[in-house]
């Protein structure tokens, strides 16, 4: 990766609905090459996907928490082992969830999510996260306030 891509990335995290011209006008260097480079991180999968970020209050959801998991490592009275990453994959699937990391420490996933309240993630940690195979406890933190909550690499 060169000069000329880390600016093309920059440029796109910050509003990637921006045109090619004005990316191209803006770093110095020609349309084509842009294009071509867009392309490049596209197929080699260092652009992942193009998104909107949506106001959380704007649409109803505007409550954040984090839900800390525990896992068996191996399932009571079944003595399967569950993989963490299966467990991740599992939880990923459920709507109002935003992220899943697989973590360190005395917990083994660290999952975002956002509702229309409270009540809402308490209900989704009630009835759906604890019953996915290989929960074993969850602890939830409600978000207060957001200082920054951005997807953004610092390149």
């Amino acid at each position: 990766m060169n000069e000329k891509d880390i600016g093309i990335l920059t440029e796109l995290q910050k509003d990637s609905s921006q045109s090619l011209k004005g990316i191209s006008k803006k770093l110095g260097i020609p349309m084509s090459t842009v294009h071509e480079r867009i392309r490049k991180l596209e197929q080699d999968g260092t652009i992942l996907n193009y998104t909107a970020i949506i106001d959380g209050e704007k649409v109803g959801r505007p409550t954040t928490a984090f839900v800390l998991l525990e896992l068996y490592t191996t399932i009571p009275f079944d003595q399967k082992i569950v993989h963490p990453k299966t467990t991740a994959a599992e939880v990923a699937k459920l709507p109002g969830v935003q992220e899943v990391h697989v973590i360190t420490g005395d917990k083994d996933l660290l999952v975002k999510v956002k509702g229309a309240s409270i009540r809402e993630i308490g209900d989704l940690v009630l009835d759906k996260l604890i019953r996915i195979r290989g929960v074993k406890r969850t602890l939830t933190v409600e978000v207060l306030a957001t200082a920054k909550e951005s997807g953004e690499i610092n390149l």
